[in-house]
């Protein structure tokens, strides 16, 4: 049963908007149209690139048998370890800042509620719920580990209470100590809009997408801003440099899942990715030096072939839109790329 709620927070993680439990709508106070971020925005947010900072890939993968399980890699695919083991699955891995932890699923506990949120050191060490008894005073935390603090001290989970049988989808700020900091369901509600926030590296400014836009505001949720774009296919993540987003969205041809970067310090958005017709890209992720952006592809359904589960991780350079597959493992998926260097 537990799988059942699995889904549905995966899937809501990566395609809420794209399937849409809620068509978003205008904001309620009715700001007036802006297709672009306007002048007093000011372009990039402070960052905190690491130019000289290889770091490593984060993934899951089914490589070691029959459950999925979290492994680390150099960006060039060598040197791959495995940081989870067990009879139970460990999956979506999000390094902290300082690349000393990782947030990821776990579903150790057999419940119906679905995958808790675990931390663990990034050696894979000391691990544990991050919210043990958020359900029923038994039952930890579920749901998908989204983005860190840059003090790496907090993490940002989306998840739902209740989860089943209608779930109500909402953000929570968590401690890594086990204290909820900030909930922010009223916040987002009051945008009616649908989905869940990915912070900028300096936590100034929020960002959210629709099937229509990418939303912009300032971390206390003030100044709402909008960019009209076509996103929400395939997830969103803010540049290590504060300049850029990294959006999955649809190009002119009508095709969802290609990747597209949208640079804040001169409102403007391109293409980077040109894939296949049977295949789409999905959550991007960015390099510390904020020139490539890593992701996975999957197979689409077509009448030739059936549905395929086939998911490579791949690596787009965004200035030649160069596309590397990093390694030949057809199970591996949801890729995160490190900001600083581990220490393994």
């Amino acid at each position: 049963m537990h799988y059942h709620i699995i889904n549905v927070i995966v899937i809501a993680s990566l395609l809420l908007m794209q399937v849409g439990c809620n068509k978003p709508s205008e904001p309620k106070d009715n700001p007036p149209e802006k297709d672009t971020i306007p002048d007093y925005y000011e372009g990039c947010t402070s960052g905190i690139t690491n130019p000289s900072v290889k770091g490593k890939i984060l993934f899951t993968s089914r490589r070691s048998g029959e459950y999925q399980q979290l492994f680390m890699m150099d960006p060039d695919g060598s040197n791959i370890k495995q940081l989870t083991f067990g009879d139970y699955s460990s999956l979506m891995g999000r390094w902290s800042k300082d690349g000393k932890k990782i947030a990821f699923q776990s579903d150790t506990p057999k419940t119906t509620l679905g995958i808790p949120v675990y931390v663990m050191n990034s050696n894979g060490s000391t691990k544990h719920p991050l919210l043990p008894n958020y359900y029923y005073n038994q039952f930890p935390l579920v749901g998908s580990p989204e983005d860190w603090a840059p003090d790496s001290k907090t993490i940002l989970v989306g998840t739902c209470k209740p989860c089943d049988p209608y779930p109500d989808y909402f953000s929570l700020l968590v401690s890594i100590n086990g204290q909820i900091v900030k909930n922010l369901r009223d916040e987002i509600n009051k945008l009616s809009v649908s989905g869940f926030p990915f912070y900028s590296p300096d936590f100034s400014k929020i960002a959210l997408s629709s099937i229509d836009y990418i939303y912009i505001l300032d971390s206390n949720f003030t100044n709402l801003k909008k960019i009209k774009v076509s996103a929400g296919a395939g997830g969103i993540a803010w540049s290590p440099d504060g300049c850029k987003i990294v959006y999955g969205g649809k190009a002119e041809t009508n095709k969802w899942g290609e990747l597209f970067v949208y640079y804040l310090d001169r409102n403007e958005k391109e293409q980077i990715t040109y894939h296949a017709d049977n295949e789409q890209f999905r959550y991007p992720r960015w390099s510390p030096d904020s020139k490539k952006v890593i992701f996975y592809s999957q197979a689409i359904p077509s009448l030739e072939n059936g549905f395929s589960h086939n998911t490579y991780i791949k690596i787009v350079d965004i200035e030649t839109k160069q596309i590397t597959t990093v390694i030949d493992d057809s199970t591996a998926i949801y890729p995160d790329w490190s900001w600083s260097k581990i220490n393994e």
